[in-house]
């Protein structure tokens, strides 16, 4: 996603954003002391609800179902984390590391009982549903952008690229899910849209450390969305995660109207980043089949 620095116009400032806004963010950051659990994917809840009830549970298709869902992913990284560290197996870093260790029945279960939370708590998402799936979208292409750029420009792991840009906009996903609990901003999409653009990133970072999430994926996801030089090399986690958002189209409604020139000469990836768009889109592909 991309945002402003002051993404709020006069109309907006102070009554109507304080109004609608900041009583938002005040109980956001009351709830983020608890065990968060918020939609993200619809359908996605309800095909991992679906695999725990089958006879047999498929490793290969409840990997592609984890690897879609954010939320759900850290989740099951956290519990396999927490057997991982009292038999002193090493730290999981990716959902199949997750499935080899606790095995799939085990995760599958997990995954079910996250899903049942996400399906109950997405009964009031209705007026944002679209957005939502659009947000979803956007977050797995850059995930299979990420996992591209790690494989093909750096010796980073790109199943830990791949974690890292799928959850990289969990702040917006987060914060649409409670400006649902508030109707007063339905009414007010300029209103939310300010909210996102501007704070989506630091929320993002108050909900990954909330789910105990390693700090190198932390810290790789922080100010994905702050307009840079592009790095004409991928040093780090960080870099990927900036150029396989951009890849990924950013998020166009959320663009700012003003600097709109400025920001969009920073999005677009350099030729050699976007001459990986076909494996890219292949790869976004594979995944959607492999979700059914």
């Amino acid at each position: 996603m991309q945002y402003s620095n002051n993404p709020l116009s006069s109309a907006d400032t102070p009554a109507t954003f304080s109004a609608h806004g900041f009583k938002m963010l005040e109980d956001i950051a009351d709830e983020l002391s608890g065990d968060l659990c918020f939609p993200i994917c619809f359908d996605i809840s309800v095909r991992l609800r679906k695999l725990a009830e089958g006879p047999g549970v498929s490793a290969g298709r409840l990997l592609a179902l984890i690897s879609a869902e954010p939320l759900v992913c850290l989740k099951i990284l956290r519990l396999a984390n927490a057997i991982a560290s009292h038999s002193g197996a090493p730290a999981v870093r990716d959902p199949a590391a997750a499935i080899a260790l606790v095995g799939a029945d085990k995760v599958a279960l997990w995954a079910s009982r996250i899903a049942a939370r996400q399906l109950l708590a997405a009964r009031s998402m209705a007026d944002y549903a679209t957005l939502s799936d659009e947000l979803w979208r956007h977050s797995i292409t850059a995930a299979c952008a990420a996992e591209v750029l790690a494989e093909k420009m750096t010796r980073l792991d790109p199943r830990e690229a791949m974690l890292a840009a799928l959850v990289h906009d969990i702040g917006a996903f987060y914060m649409l899910y409670r400006a649902a609990q508030y109707p007063a901003l339905r009414d007010k999409p300029e209103v939310l849209e300010a909210l996102v653009m501007q704070w989506h990133e630091d929320i993002g970072v108050s909900v990954l450390e909330s789910l105990r999430t390693p700090r190198a994926l932390i810290e790789a996801v922080t100010h994905h969305d702050l307009p840079r030089q592009q790095p004409e090399a991928l040093r780090n986690l960080a870099d990927v995660v900036y150029i396989a958002n951009l890849l990924a189209g950013g998020h166009p409604e959320w663009l700012p109207h003003e600097g709109e020139t400025e920001m969009r000469r920073h999005q677009q990836p350099g030729r050699a980043y976007q001459r990986l768009m076909p494996e890219i889109e292949a790869r976004v592909s594979a995944l959607k089949t492999a979700l059914g």
